[in-house]
């Protein structure tokens, strides 16, 4: 299942960097410590890659933008600090492609304001990368920093959009790559999946949705046969599912079907909760830990985020984050998933529960359509990492 980094690829009114690769600390002391001198390294390094739109939608235009922003300041700190980078990590040829971008937004009549808040949003993330590369790389006048942009062609591969390449003289193991995935969020409440009501149970219940049938009644035999007792709860929900559908093929108006479709969500929640209740305790270890990485507490790599607007941008950093170090300790003590309707709201509510019972930290599901001719049910898994958010100055 996809996990918070890779729904970071969503524009949705967040900014947030990817994370980072496995046991980051540990393997750039290691590597550090192993690497010899007096010799010249040669590094293959893959082209310089570019975004390439195929139509034009602004709001992914705007969203890639910050990836060019961040880039940009990046290279700009590295040439202040005077390290050594290559060719294509010089400002001149970052602040080249990002200049390209902002001229091609501003001939399609992009929004303003929303160029400035990528431009913060780049500002503050350069920042908070840079700040965590000083704080624990020694010899940095031994290092050759690269810039790697992947954009979208990188998604099958790496996964991220932006990649810091760091080698030192002698060694060819690259010491860090920091892959980051630099989308734009204007609030902490980030919304980590998008799904009809039966993917959802996908999500929850299989590592790889990817290799189960298509065809959802297809699916909904398979999970009969892999989850015994649900059978008639996951027809139930596909008939909630598409009610709408239903609706306008028997006559009804969409804003119609909707309203109808608005008063089911108690039911939705209801199904789904029974659902997880009747499996949980028996796959507990599984779905805690496809939970674990959906909001990235999993714990196996280091995440950074931004969000906010200009003047006023926060960063949430694994390394820097002192509240989530603390919750990252007590979720990994052990903690048991609860899930259940939130009060009398249309919403239902996703709990980490410690051992004694007290409340480590809740997310939201809301429900709303995929809109489109016949639209489905589908479920907004929403996270507020405004706690874990670290206020900086990114006023230049």
């Amino acid at each position: 299942m996809l996990g918070f980094t890779d729904h970071l690829y969503k524009i949705d009114e967040a900014f947030s960097i990817r994370k980072m690769f496995k046991g980051f600390l540990s393997l750039l002391k290691k590597a550090i410590g192993k690497l010899n001198f007096g010799k010249k390294v040669s590094i293959k390094l893959t082209p310089y890659v570019v975004v390439k739109e195929d139509t034009v939608d602004m709001k992914s235009r705007m969203g890639y933008l910050a990836e060019y922003s961040t880039a940009w300041y990046l290279s700009q700190q590295l040439e202040q600090k005077k390290l050594r980078i290559t060719p294509r990590t010089a400002s001149s040829s970052t602040g080249a492609t990002y200049k390209s971008k902002i001229s091609d937004i501003k001939r399609l009549g992009g929004d303003a304001k929303e160029l400035q808040r990528m431009d913060e949003a780049g500002k503050a993330m350069a920042s908070q990368i840079m700040l965590d590369i000083a704080q624990h790389t020694e010899d940095t006048m031994l290092l050759v920093f690269d810039l790697e942009m992947t954009g979208d062609s990188g998604k099958g591969k790496t996964k991220a959009d932006l990649i810091l390449n760091i080698t030192k003289d002698d060694k060819s193991t690259i010491v860090d790559r920091v892959m980051a995935s630099l989308k734009a969020y204007k609030t902490s409440n980030i919304n980590l999946s998008n799904s009809t009501f039966v993917s959802f149970i996908k999500t929850l219940f299989y590592d790889d949705p990817s290799s189960l049938p298509r065809d959802t009644l297809e699916f909904i035999i398979q999970f009969g046969k892999d989850f015994r007792g649900s059978q008639e709860d996951m027809n139930n929900l596909y008939d909630l599912q598409t009610i709408i559908g239903s609706g306008i093929k028997g006559g009804m108006s969409k804003a119609e079907a909707r309203k109808v479709a608005k008063t089911t969500h108690g039911d939705v929640i209801e199904v789904m909760c029974r659902i997880f209740d009747t499996h949980y305790k028996r796959n507990k270890a599984e779905i805690d830990a496809r939970m674990l990485k959906m909001i990235g507490f999993d714990g196996d790599d280091d995440f950074y985020a931004a969000v906010g607007v200009p003047g006023k941008m926060g960063v949430i950093s694994s390394r820097a984050s002192v509240e989530l170090k603390k919750l990252m300790i007590e979720i990994h003590k052990g903690f048991d998933l609860s899930m259940k309707r939130n009060g009398q709201t249309s919403n239902a509510l996703v709990e980490f529960l410690s051992p004694d019972g007290t409340k480590l930290v809740s997310a939201s599901v809301t429900f709303a359509d995929t809109g489109g001719k016949y639209p489905s049910g589908k479920t907004n898994f929403w996270f507020n990492y405004k706690e874990f958010v670290n206020k900086i100055d990114d006023r230049g």
